[in-house]
């Protein structure tokens, strides 16, 4: 069986500003070669997640690795 390693990987990532939690505890694994969507609410923590991704804020808490 074939074993992949994730091309980006969030573990736990809680991003909070003041009081309001934008991402709380956020795990993901996102693989070359795919397409995906990331789908929420208004004010759901989409933007605040891509932004963390392309290093633009950082977690207050959690980690992102890349390659692994």
């Amino acid at each position: 069986m074939e074993s992949k390693t994730a091309a980006v990987s969030l573990r736990n990532i809680t991003k909070s500003f003041g009081s309001v939690v934008a991402n709380d505890k956020v795990n993901l694994d996102i693989y070359r070669g795919e397409i995906l969507a990331l789908l929420g609410e208004n004010g759901s923590g989409k933007t605040t997640l891509m932004n963390m991704i392309s290093g633009i804020y950082f977690p207050d808490s959690g980690e992102i690795l890349v390659d692994g």
